[in-house]
């Protein structure tokens, strides 16, 4: 027999892990304010937080990035078992995609605060996350590239839970009438941060009883409207865009250079959204100073809508306007 009080806490205990396993990619997680939030969470004061980049020293906040004692390969190479024992009534929860609502899950989770018997398993196609929120200042050259990345391994190691670099491939299901047969994602793990994929592939089958998908977004239509894929950068995904960036900013200055550029200089944003916005910005102070024959730079901001912003207030849109 159960009491009251025992029902409200299991149902209060329900409430607070279904909240960690649908955080929203918006949950504004911001790398500079890492130890705060770290050290506000029941019993992560017995943490040591991971090694962070001291890059920067003249920033006030200074942005963090987690660092492994170990290298990439070693990460990719093998699931990291740093989950507590194993007992009959462990709970599998596989979080798919290390964004970094599902960083908010792990360090929510961490070895000091989950019940016993919550196994926890990261997959991710990548050894490093980009944290959005400041991947426009990496644009801008505010930040490098390495500031704005989460070491998944390092973060994994931290909290206590297996981290595997692999893809999600598949997803094998239980019928729910034979009590021995489990969830099974299939993984394909070897692939991550090689060249020679095929080499080195091989198949893992993780059991689960649920699953948190945070695996980001693509570009919709990139590929089918035409001329796109060939002129254009695509912003996601997010942590290929400084890369791409830097590549076209290579490219453009060696053709200033020799001399050997046609037409104006000019960039152009398509989406007029606060993110578009955000990104003209940014690569107006990036690409600001870059001249052709005493020519600037130009930046277009292409949207649909007759105005910026219009769903935000009339102060917010003059703002932008301005």
């Amino acid at each position: 027999k159960v009491s009251n009080a025992e029902k409200m806490q299991t149902n209060i205990a329900t409430i607070f892990l279904l909240t960690f396993l649908f955080v929203d990619n918006a949950s504004g997680f911001v790398p500079s304010t890492v130890p705060s939030i770290i050290d506000s969470t029941p019993g992560s004061e017995r943490l040591p937080l991971p090694s962070i980049s001291n890059n920067n020293q003249h920033l006030k906040s200074k942005p963090v990035s987690f660092l492994s004692a170990t290298t990439p390969e070693e990460n990719c190479a093998t699931m990291h078992t740093n989950s507590k024992g194993h007992n009959q009534g462990t709970k599998k929860l596989l979080l798919v995609g290390g964004g970094h609502g599902h960083i908010q899950v792990i360090k929510s989770l961490n070895s000091q605060t989950r019940p016993s018997n919550l196994q926890i398993t990261l997959v991710d196609v990548q050894s490093e996350a980009s944290y959005s929120g400041m991947v426009p200042g990496c644009v801008a050259k505010l930040y490098d590239l390495e500031q704005v990345q989460i070491n998944l391994g390092a973060i994994a190691k931290w909290a206590g839970i297996d981290y595997i670099c692999g893809r999600m491939v598949g997803v094998e299901t239980a019928d729910g009438e034979d009590d021995n047969v489990q969830n099974l994602a299939i993984v394909e793990v070897g692939s991550c941060e090689t060249t020679n994929r095929e080499a080195t592939l091989r198949i893992l089958k993780i059991p689960y009883d649920v699953m948190s998908l945070d695996i980001g977004s693509a570009t919709r239509d990139f590929r089918s409207v035409p001329g796109a894929s060939e002129y254009a950068i695509s912003t996601r995904p997010i942590s290929e865009l400084v890369k791409l960036i830097e590549k076209e900013e290579s490219f453009l200055c060696k053709k200033i250079e020799n001399k050997t550029l046609s037409g104006p200089l000019g960039i152009v944003i398509v989406g007029g959204g606060a993110a578009g916005i955000e990104l003209s910005l940014a690569m107006r102070a990036r690409w600001g100073a870059i001249s052709d024959n005493g020519k600037k730079m130009s930046v277009t901001l292409l949207d649909s809508n007759d105005r910026l912003v219009p769903s935000e207030s009339l102060p917010c849109r003059k703002a932008m306007e301005n």
